[in-house]
């Protein structure tokens, strides 16, 4: 019996194209803003394993050990179930903490975008970030 050819046929990925429309001049202060979401976010990510690991009870050199791994989403899912492990008998701590962590989650996309598109403006100066992820 003979065995049928099996033909996959490939996916097409369509992606936004950088044109010439896309060649307007970007703002000259876009280097500081997004080097100061970086910066603050960085803050924030190394703030996440101090907590993590004061909450554990860990030095640092054992924290970074156990962290180090971890993407923000990843700190932040952990911070929660530790907090509600933890500290539950600190309902004001957990619910501020809770809350900036809403907050800090909300910010994962934007830093992501900060850190790894392609800005572009177009020619009637809006201002566009392209992620290729």
């Amino acid at each position: 019996m003979k065995k049928k050819a099996i033909t996959k046929k490939k996916e097409i990925i369509k992606k936004p194209m950088l044109t010439e429309r896309t060649h307007g001049t970007l703002p000259p202060e876009l280097p500081e803003h997004v080097g100061n979401v970086l910066l603050a976010f960085s803050k924030a990510y190394y703030g996440l394993n101090v907590l993590i690991w004061q909450i554990l009870g860990i030095n640092a050199d054992d924290g970074a050990d156990l962290t180090i791994g971890l993407e923000m989403r990843g700190k932040i899912t952990l911070l929660r179930k530790l907090l509600i492990r933890h500290l539950l008998k600190s309902k004001d701590i957990v619910k501020s903490v809770t809350e900036a962590l809403e907050k800090l989650e909300d910010t994962v996309e934007y830093r992501n975008r900060c850190a790894h598109g392609i800005f572009r403006a177009t020619l009637d100066g809006t201002l566009l970030c392209i992620l290729f992820k």
